[in-house]
């Protein structure tokens, strides 16, 4: 029998297309990578980007020192979200979860000293001015103009959903919102949009190898991480590829096996979209 492994070469590829990219006038969708954005610290002038919260979660909070919304907002996300995870050394994998605050008022006369003692008294650590009428930032996560607005966005590399298991791309917007309501404080929304984020090790890649024949049974070990959608196709002559319907052994120590007759067949892996 001549069977013979052809190796899938797998990238997952995820980030951002160019820190230099302009803003698109499109909205963000949760689930859509968001472009990496430049702006200035309001106390010391110095650049903001987006990429320097790589490895991080960051929550964008957009508000006017006047707005009574903003007033109950504020203390709350930085209680109950900010606070919540610096207690708790992080999400359950240890990654950090920080805040930058947007201000959208003049930041001139009376509003500086106003958002002065706003951002002091919530411990906003690190402000930009994304200032009215023009509001450029907020409105790539919102089409309505007011305050309090909120983001979510992953800055990890390597992530998938708790749940499906499906890769998290770094700087995917996790939630957005516009508004907070008396009756309706969402900051379990936020925790629970953050707390869907598993972190991953890195991709290894798919190697196949160990290639054994006998009593009309084939089996090779495939490694390579993560392993979830990973799928294993046969061919007879290298062109027209079938999946074989048998799982990848969640162990990389477990050798797949399947039946196999005298004829010469390919084997290949490929990786399942979305995964």
């Amino acid at each position: 029998m001549k069977t013979r492994i052809i190796q899938y070469a797998v990238a997952l590829i995820a980030g951002m297309t160019s820190v230099s990219s302009p803003l698109c006038a499109a909205t963000y969708k949760v689930g859509e990578v968001v472009q990496n954005f430049t702006y200035l610290d309001r106390a010391t002038g110095a650049p903001v980007n987006l990429t320097d919260y790589a490895g991080k979660i960051v929550v964008l909070e957009w508000f006017a020192h006047w707005c009574p919304f903003c007033r109950a907002s504020a203390p709350e996300v930085e209680r109950d979200v900010i606070k919540y995870y610096a207690d708790r050394n992080g999400t359950a994998e240890g990654i950090a979860v920080v805040k930058l605050g947007c201000n959208v008022q003049p930041d001139t006369g009376s509003n500086k000293q106003s958002t002065d003692a706003f951002v002091k008294a919530n411990s906003f650590r690190v402000v930009i001015n994304d200032t009215s009428p023009a509001r450029a930032l907020q409105g790539r996560f919102t089409a309505t103009s007011g305050q309090p607005s909120f983001a979510i966005i992953s800055g990890i590399a390597h992530a998938v959903d708790r749940q499906t298991g499906k890769a998290v791309p770094q700087w995917q917007l996790l939630y957005s919102r516009f508004g907070y309501g008396a009756t309706d404080q969402p900051t379990r929304q936020f925790r629970a949009a953050i707390d869907a984020v598993k972190v991953v090790p890195p991709a290894e890649p798919v190697v196949l190898g160990g290639l054994q024949y006998s009593a009309g049974m084939v089996s090779f070990r495939i490694a390579g991480s993560p392993r979830n959608g990973l799928v294993v196709q046969s061919s007879n002559d290298g062109a027209t590829w079938q999946e074989t319907g048998r799982a990848v052994p969640a162990d990389p120590s477990v050798p797949f096996v399947e039946a196999a007759d005298q004829s010469q067949r390919y084997y290949r892996v490929i990786r399942q979209s979305g995964f």
